[in-house]
């Protein structure tokens, strides 16, 4: 595996235990956010964190019986072209299809699949979601840390860009 972002080890390891900071939209690692606006407070303040890292951020939600996860990647949090846009997070589902195909599905319930954790095209400020029932989430978080932050997020971003007469342009395709 190529190494093409420094992924960083504090922060996952804040992330495996839990630790995390409350969301405010005007921090800075949020504020760059697209459509950061549209994320919705939650019941209680505390059900709605974040994680950052030096690739993006990890937003968290607690909802009903969920968790959910939004991970947000600079590079294409950069781009305004919203075909482009686009095309890039369904490239980016594609990508996550292929490392693990046990894990990603089209939008459906969770309380629908035999899996434990689920991973999805992201909404509209992300460009992963993963949702698990709140029994697993442990076992989730401990998945985040190895498999996706670890391993999936660096091939993710090594692949949205690909070399062009020595100019490197969004993957569109």
């Amino acid at each position: 595996m190529r190494s093409v972002v420094s992924i960083n080890r504090e922060s996952d390891g804040y992330f495996q235990s839990g630790w995390s900071r409350v969301f405010d939209s005007t921090e800075k690692s949020l504020a760059v956010l697209r459509d950061v606006k549209n994320i919705k407070a939650t019941k209680h303040p505390e059900d709605l964190r974040f994680y950052p890292f030096t690739w993006g951020v990890i937003i968290e939600r607690r909802l009903n019986q969920s968790v959910i996860w939004d991970v947000c990647i600079n590079v294409v949090q950069k781009i305004t072209d919203a075909v482009i846009l686009e095309r890039v997070k369904k490239h980016v589902f594609v990508i996550l299809k292929s490392l693990i195909p046990e894990y990603t599905y089209e939008p459906i319930l969770l309380d629908e699949l035999d899996r434990k954790w689920v991973v999805y095209s992201g909404s509209s400020y992300s460009e992963i979601t993963i949702a698990c029932n709140i029994d697993n989430e442990d076992a989730a978080r401990l998945w985040m840390g190895e498999q996706m932050i670890a391993k999936c997020i660096n091939e993710i971003v090594g692949s949205l860009y690909i070399k062009q007469n020595y100019k490197k342009t969004p993957l569109t395709a």
